[in-house]
């Protein structure tokens, strides 16, 4: 989700939009919505989240060749290593 938000993705109906041709099913985006701005969702559900999310990366992103995943990251065109660098000035400045 992360991604979303880098992306300059901010509401949840934006953010399902930015990750549904990755295979996020809404709720997962919901959930983190609630997480993050409201109170924590059920153990069950949260657990419920983990177990998707972790299986995804390990689908998408985990078992593939590193070339082939970082493809799949790549969809907006931009090299990785500009995004993980940008990333890395975002965190400076907020220390």
């Amino acid at each position: 989700m992360r991604w979303g938000n880098q992306e300059g993705v901010g509401k949840p109906l934006e953010m399902k939009k930015a990750v549904m041709p990755y295979g996020v099913p809404p709720w997962l985006v919901d959930m983190r919505h609630e997480s993050t701005h409201n109170e924590l969702p059920l153990l069950e559900r949260l657990q419920k989240g983990v177990a998707f999310a972790r299986q995804w990366l390990w689908d998408n992103f985990w078992t593939r060749p590193v070339h082939e995943a970082m493809k799949k990251a790549v969809v907006t065109g931009r090299d990785p290593n500009e995004i993980m660098i940008e990333e890395r000035r975002r965190r400076r400045r907020r220390w």
